[in-house]
């Protein structure tokens, strides 16, 4: 029985990630042709094919995407068993790692994490802030704060409120009928409960930040789809539609990995977060409008 080595599942699942041999060997810093040679040799040693090799390139076989399976699997399992060895059950000391988009982080989760970090003063605490999602699952993050209409059913947590989206201009515009619309690349507001009316309106302008289409909102420019929570306590902006236009069901979640559930450092954080969530669940819906910040 020919035994299957570490480096084997980490090139396969540099691979997938990857997309291809050549970017898979620059993540892992080798050469394309050492990447290459490994595999062909494991491909022999198993006697199964573990890449397609196509003229376009190479792609993993159904048996490389069984053993990337369990590449991933070892990989998870290895990074939360490094956490526990590093945690200390006595005291709140060491890593605590948040996941958190950067609108969130912005008017809500800063201060907070301020008075939280000055309570617990032993514990280092890391934001991971952008518009990926940080795979919990894979203990890339300890915690996070997501906006989202269904989580992944592999997590644990919470639904902390509703988390309301509406729609908004600048304060000093006049009618909204002659605003055009600043979206995301991707338009992924569009599925909103936008009014037709509005929802006519063209496309002009197009955006990957919150911070910067709020920043494009206040100059005038056009209109677009901002959480409530953060627009609604903006002078310079305006509601342009009186009620939120998300869906009913878009919330905002805490998650986190089951396996972590008696983390100390976890426990703590939410216990500390999820009353202030809730003590504001207007605003965070939309439902309070507010001049202050959370």
């Amino acid at each position: 029985m020919h035994s299957m080595h570490w480096d084997d599942l980490r090139y396969l699942l540099a691979i997938k990630r990857a997309g291809s041999l050549s970017h898979a060997a620059n993540t892992l810093g080798i050469n394309q042709s050492t990447v290459s040679r490994r595999i062909v040799k494991r491909e022999k040693q198993l006697n199964v094919k573990l890449l397609e090799r196509r003229p376009e390139g190479a792609i993993l076989s159904e048996a490389g995407l069984k053993l990337c399976a369990l590449a991933e699997s070892t990989e998870s399992e290895l990074q939360f068993l490094l956490r526990e060895i590093a945690e200390t059950e006595l005291t709140l000391s060491g890593p605590l790692v948040i996941a958190c988009v950067d609108m969130l982080i912005d008017r809500f989760l800063a201060p907070h994490l301020a008075e939280f970090q000055a309570e617990n003063p032993n514990l280092n605490l890391s934001v991971l802030a952008g518009l990926e999602t940080v795979d919990l699952m894979r203990g890339k993050a300890d915690v996070a704060l997501r906006v989202s209409q269904g989580p992944d059913e592999n997590l644990v947590g919470r639904r902390l409120c509703d988390f309301g989206l509406g729609i908004y201009g600048a304060a000093d515009r006049g009618d909204a009928d002659v605003l055009d619309w600043i979206d995301w690349p991707d338009g992924r507001w569009f599925n909103a409960n936008i009014p037709k009316h509005l929802k006519s309106r063209p496309v002009k302008h197009y955006t990957d930040s919150f911070l910067s289409m709020n920043a494009l909102v206040r100059t005038g420019m056009g209109m677009a789809v901002l959480p409530c929570y953060w627009a609604d306590c903006d002078p310079a902006l305006k509601r342009i539609y009186p009620t939120p236009v998300s869906h009913q069901d878009l919330g905002l979640w805490l998650l986190y990995h089951p396996d972590k559930k008696q983390s100390p450092r976890l426990r703590a954080f939410i216990d500390f977060i999820s009353p202030i969530v809730v003590a504001h669940s207007e605003k965070f819906a939309g439902s309070s409008l507010g001049t202050k910040s959370l």
